[in-house]
């Protein structure tokens, strides 16, 4: 009898016999050792396990005119620790934005498995690079650390059309 193989979907266990698999995400995994594969079965398949796996190209998170609409329409406000003024968009939190849904710390994460662990760093790797080319940069609330705003110098957007 030929041995069967079977794929392991790493987020939620499910198994399915290999060329049973069409639907299924199976790649090897981006900026990772090689042979290290993302696999996602149809159920847990979503763009930010796609953001994972090499040879996708991810939706962008942003739309970078609007967010320089908005920043510029902004008022600028003081922050320890800057040494100018500063902008910021209110983007929505944690629960709302991120792949995972939820809030953690990368040294206490027990609510969060491996996998949402890895999109959500995919995730925010992203977000850094998109906001990066329009010089705004992501930030958590100094209230609440589970909002998300979007910042930038306000000098950056005084010349920036809306």
């Amino acid at each position: 009898m030929i041995p069967k193989t079977y794929y392991v979907c790493e987020t939620c266990g499910v198994t399915d016999e290999v060329g049973d698999t069409d639907e299924w995400l199976v790649a090897q995994k981006r900026d990772a050792p090689k042979g290290e594969l993302v696999i996602r079965c149809p159920s847990c398949r979503t763009a930010n396990s796609d953001r994972l796996a090499v040879g996708f190209e991810p939706e962008p998170i942003f739309d970078l005119e609007i967010c320089k609409r908005d920043l510029k329409g902004a008022e600028p406000y003081e922050s320890p620790g800057a040494d100018e003024p500063l902008k910021a968009i209110f983007i929505g939190t944690v629960f709302n934005v991120c792949p995972s849904h939820k809030y953690y710390v990368p040294f206490a994460r027990g609510n969060v498995t491996d996998a949402e662990a890895e999109e959500d760093a995919a995730w925010f790797a992203q977000a850094d690079e998109e906001l990066d080319t329009i010089g705004a940069w992501l930030d958590s609330g100094e209230g609440d650390p589970c909002d998300l705003f979007v910042v930038t110098f306000a000098k950056e957007v005084e010349d920036v059309q809306p």
